[in-house]
């Protein structure tokens, strides 16, 4: 009967010693993760701390943004199960600092909120040649601030880009201090047009009347669309029209001269209409010893359409900004190069004069023609090219193959260039 007792006693002493043990290891692992959210709460006092004392002489808006984050991860909570009787005092105090502090800051971020003004624009010993254009997104009830100093002539104006009316505009003014309050939530336009190339110092900045003016961010997206010249600050450029001259390829077999003695004739002759105030013909000529047809005939005109509006697209039609109006074409021209066959060439010559190319067609000798030297090319490949036509009606191109056996295919397109002016505007968005 002892000996049962004593089973009993071991086994009963076990299961009590387990449970105590096991109901230890909660409190102290819990222990642990409050004891390292009491430590971090010690590090960001401390960090608040420090950013206050660097607001204080900043006055910035970051500065300020980082006392607000700051305060928000700011935080210390337990449960009181969760901690040791002797760190009980501890803890009760950390977290009434942490309490305290939170509170004290919330009252300090809402008082200084109105002597926060962000800079939204800023441009420092800043070289402008053309107008200068910088938009930015306002709510209602802020306050823009201006200060900008630029030497000589200019005009500067503030739009409201939803309604497209100028709220304020300052001419001949070197020096501007100013402020403006914004009546409604928009998108506006600080607009600098200097008469030459100046030097600029600009600051805007704006009032914060909530913590939404400080985080919230708006990217401001800037496309250029075509317009009208009536339409809000409508830019006028001088650019081109690309008429199509051919409306189908002209396709024109040239037989070798030993072939053209029994029939056909090595040589051929297509007048080229001019359109009404062109200065320039593009062509585009492909040379075959094949005469099948191919996919890509009689697209030059698509093609060298989609390419300028390509062109178009970065900016580069402006006769001004490409330094000559040929660079428009040959840039096209570059882009839409014919593919060349090794064995198939051929001669080509441009004519003004009607009796000229006449001539050329009843097999005159060439050395007795006047033709146009510097456009014209002997023993081409597969080729396309630009021809001043500015005053005339027609243009005449002389073909001719001057191969004893060979038979070459031609397959022409000609595209025209008009000189004219466009309009394009710059569109806002959020």
């Amino acid at each position: 009967m002892k000996k049962y007792l004593i089973i009993i006693f071991v086994a009963v002493f076990f299961i009590i010693s387990c449970r105590d043990s096991e109901s230890d290891k909660p409190v102290q692992v819990s222990s642990d993760k409050v004891e390292s959210a009491y430590k971090q709460s010690v590090f960001d006092i401390e960090d608040i701390n420090m950013a206050i004392k660097k607001y204080c002489i900043s006055h910035s808006s970051n500065d300020y943004m980082r006392i607000y984050n700051l305060s928000e991860d700011l935080s210390f909570e337990y449960k009181d199960s969760d901690i040791l009787p002797e760190d009980r005092h501890k803890y009760i105090k950390q977290k009434h600092k942490v309490d305290s502090l939170k509170r004290a800051v919330d009252r300090f971020l809402s008082r200084e909120i109105y002597n926060i003004k962000p800079i939204i624009v800023e441009k420092k010993d800043y070289l402008i040649k053309d107008a200068a254009v910088y938009p930015v997104y306002l709510k209602k009830g802020v306050k823009l601030y201006i200060d900008q100093s630029m030497q000589g002539n200019k005009t500067t104006k503030f739009y409201n880009v939803d309604t497209k009316k100028l709220l304020k505009s300052y001419k001949a003014k070197n020096v501007i201090h100013d402020s403006i309050v914004i009546e409604n939530s928009a998108i506006y336009l600080w607009e600098i047009t200097p008469t030459s190339s100046q030097y600029l110092d600009l600051t805007l900045k704006q009032s914060v009347n909530n913590i939404e003016d400080l985080t919230d961010k708006h990217t401001i997206s800037v496309k250029k669309v075509d317009a009208s010249a009536n339409d809000f600050r409508a830019n006028k450029y001088n650019t081109i029209d690309l008429l199509n001259v051919l409306e189908e390829p002209r396709k024109i077999t040239l037989r070798s001269y030993l072939k053209s003695a029994f029939s056909g004739n090595h040589r051929s002759i297509v007048a080229i209409q001019i359109p009404k105030n062109a200065n320039d013909i593009a062509f585009n000529l492909r040379i075959s010893t094949d005469k099948q047809d191919r996919s890509e005939d009689g697209k030059f005109f698509n093609n060298t359409r989609d390419s300028y509006r390509k062109i178009k697209f970065l900016g580069l039609p402006v006769y001004e900004s490409t330094g000559s109006k040929s660079s428009i074409i040959r840039e096209l021209l570059n882009l839409n190069k014919p593919d060349r066959e090794e064995d198939a060439y051929c001669n080509i010559y441009v004519f003004t004069n009607p009796t000229m190319a006449r001539r050329f067609q009843n097999k005159d000798v060439i050395t007795n023609l006047k033709y146009n030297v510097d456009y014209s090319m002997i023993g081409t490949q597969s080729c396309n090219g630009r021809i001043p036509c500015k005053g005339l009606k027609t243009i005449y191109l002389g073909f001719e193959n001057e191969r004893y056996l060979a038979t070459v295919y031609l397959w022409l397109e000609v595209i025209a260039t008009v000189p004219t002016i466009k309009y394009s505007m710059e569109t806002y968005s959020l």
